[in-house]
C-alpha cells in the first residue's frame, strides 16, 4: 500500500497566526469568545500553537477579562512530535475554565489521531483503550484541590 499522507496532519509554519472564534452552548450557558494564536517552534524542532483569548461574552453579556486573564497564554499542539501541555488554570478567570478545557480536548483528541495515523479515511474508527479514568470532571462539576 502507497505511503498515504495523514489528512488530519497540520502542516506548521514558524510565525503563522491563527484565529478562532469559539461559540457553545453548554447546558444553559452560551458563551463566545476569540482565540488568538501564533506558531512557535521548539528547541527540540516540534511546533506548538500559543494562543491569548479576548471577546468574552457569557450569556449574550460581554465580560471584562482582567489584565492576567488577558495576559494568559494557552499552548497547544497538533504536531506528533510535540508535547501537549495542560494550561495552568490557576491563572484563568473562572469563566474561563470550560472554554479552555474544550479547546485544548479538541486539540488532545486530534493530536492523538494524528500520533497513531488511525483515522486516514472517512469512515474510519478508532478507540484508545487506556487502562485508566480520563475524566478529572463529572461534567456537571469542576472539582478544585488546593495545596
Amino acid at each position: 500500500m502507497p505511503n498515504v499522507p495523514n489528512p488530519l496532519l497540520r502542516r506548521y509554519v514558524e510565525g503563522e497566526k491563527l484565529t478562532y472564534r469559539m461559540k457553545t452552548i453548554n447546558e444553559a450557558w452560551r458563551y463566545e469568545e476569540q482565540a488568538d494564536g501564533i506558531v512557535k517552534k521548539e528547541a527540540d524542532g516540534s511546533y506548538f500553537e500559543e494562543y491569548a483569548w479576548s471577546n468574552f461574552i457569557s450569556n449574550g453579556q460581554e465580560i471584562t477579562l482582567s489584565p492576567s486573564v488577558l495576559s494568559f497564554r494557552q499552548q497547544v499542539t497538533l504536531d506528533p512530535n510535540g508535547h501537549p501541555a495542560f494550561p495552568n488554570l490557576s491563572q484563568a478567570d473562572p469563566h474561563l475554565v470550560g472554554p479552555l478545557t474544550d479547546f485544548m480536548t479538541f486539540y488532545v483528541d486530534l493530536w492523538l489521531a494524528v500520533k497513531t495515523g488511525a483515522l486516514m479515511h472517512p469512515g474510519d474508527h478508532f478507540y484508545f483503550k487506556r487502562g485508566t479514568p480520563n475524566s478529572w470532571a463529572d461534567g456537571s462539576y469542576v472539582l478544585l484541590a488546593g495545596c
